[in-house]
Parts: structure tokens; C-alpha cells; sequence
């Protein structure tokens, strides 16, 4: 089952989200592993025991992983 936003949009790995309302830089991040999809330098080998949710990279050093939607987390941008 595809992870989903709280306004029920699909995450794909490389959306740029924020968490929180302030959308500061540090709270500012990328999708690197959802539950079917991962980045290179997150491998399924890594990271694959993530069955469910999704992973966001915040800075160089934050990772939170999601196992569901999270009402603080907004889609900025699509991956493109």
C-alpha cells in the first residue's frame, strides 16, 4: 500500500515536504525511502526493513521516518 500525505496525496521519493507550520530550513526535507522506492544512497538493503511509512532527510544529518501520514507534514513540491 502507497504511503499518503494527510491530504491524501501519494508520497514519492524526492517530494520536498516541511514539518511544521514555520517551514524553517531545517525542518525543510526530502522524501529518500518510501515503503516501494528508495535513493541510491538509501539502499533497500539498508533500509528495506522500513516495510511501511516513509523516510525524510532533513539537513545533512536528520532522518525521521513516518510510519503513516503526519498532519505537520506539507508537500511543497512534487519530485520532479
Amino acid at each position: 500500500m502507497a504511503s499518503v500525505y494527510s491530504t491524501g496525496d501519494v508520497v514519492r521519493i524526492g517530494d520536498r515536504v516541511s514539518a511544521g507550520a514555520q517551514q524553517t530550513p531545517e525542518w525543510v526535507g526530502e522524501v529518500v525511502v518510501d515503503s516501494r522506492s528508495f535513493f541510491a544512497a538509501f539502499p533497500e538493503s539498508e533500509w528495506g526493513y522500513l516495510r511501511t511509512g516513509f523516510m525524510v532527510r532533513f539537513g545533512d544529518r536528520k532522518l525521521i521516518h513516518y510510519p503513516d501520514s503526519d498532519p505537520d507534514l506539507a508537500l511543497l513540491r512534487r519530485a520532479g
